[in-house]
């Protein structure tokens, strides 16, 4: 093919968009290996050798191998990293993609979603650029009974609730095909007190994450389930969720 081409729920406004906050941390900070997080593992199994991969928003941490892929990004220091590494990075948002239909095999996107004012719109661009019957991998926080000062600092629009995610989904032509919901919550005082470091002190609050919560996070085993989908979201505050693009949308 050659190169590609360069709603309705619980929400609030964050403060407002973090990007120099997160630019200041990306600019001092390693590139995070990908192997340490879970996703891979799951996600390399839909994707052939050659495949097209994609990752959006996923700045100095990703999830997929950087050598080959495909990734976009508002950060320029974490495009720099990416390159460095292997990767081939753009600068864009998630609201608009530049690649042409149908051009990758999956596309994740973790921790990003909530920080776009308009989810369906990055969604269905992520159905656009989806091959037929090619996957995404989905990662974001839900239940708004556990947003906090914390989310508005980093730039979250909303948690979600299993019935919005499956609307969303639909309406970009996507289906869940499993998911692992789990529960990472450290309660609202301890939520507010990091909002308050990471706006004061935004390198220490970086160290203090991948020293001591970090590795706590990465301990968390994702265990995938194909139903009850529900049911298991109503005490988890994060789910990873494998949706595949139903043929002819």
């Amino acid at each position: 093919m050659g190169h590609p081409a360069q709603s309705n729920s619980s929400s609030a406004q964050p403060t407002k968009h973090p990007a120099s906050l997160y630019d200041a941390l990306w600019t001092e900070a390693e590139l995070l290996d990908y192997r340490i997080w879970p996703i891979w593992e799951k996600l390399s199994k839909y994707v052939s050798p050659t495949g097209r991969r994609l990752e959006i928003g996923c700045g100095i941490a990703p999830k997929i191998p950087s050598p080959g892929s495909y990734f976009v990004d508002l950060s320029p220091p974490a495009l720099k990293k990416l390159e460095a590494q292997g990767g081939l990075s753009t600068a864009a948002d998630g609201g608009i993609l530049p690649f042409i239909d149908n051009c990758f095999e999956v596309v994740v996107s973790a921790a990003v979603l909530e920080h776009i004012e308009n989810d369906q719109t990055a969604l269905c661009e992520v159905a656009r650029v989806l091959r037929p019957n090619g996957y995404l991998m989905l990662g974001i926080p839900v239940g708004m009974q556990y947003w906090t000062h914390f989310d508005e600092v980093v730039g979250h629009y909303r948690r979600y609730s299993a019935e919005h995610i499956e609307h969303l989904l639909a309406g970009a032509g996507l289906a869940i095909r499993s998911f692992s919901a789990y529960r990472i919550f450290h309660g609202h005082r301890v939520a507010n007190l990091m909002a308050y470091f990471i706006t004061r002190y935004p390198r220490f609050s970086w160290w203090a994450t991948k020293k001591f919560l970090l590795p706590r996070r990465l301990q968390t085993r994702l265990e995938w389930s194909d139903r009850d989908f529900h049911q298991c979201l109503k005490d988890a505050t994060d789910v990873h969720i494998l949706a595949q693009k139903i043929v002819g949308q």
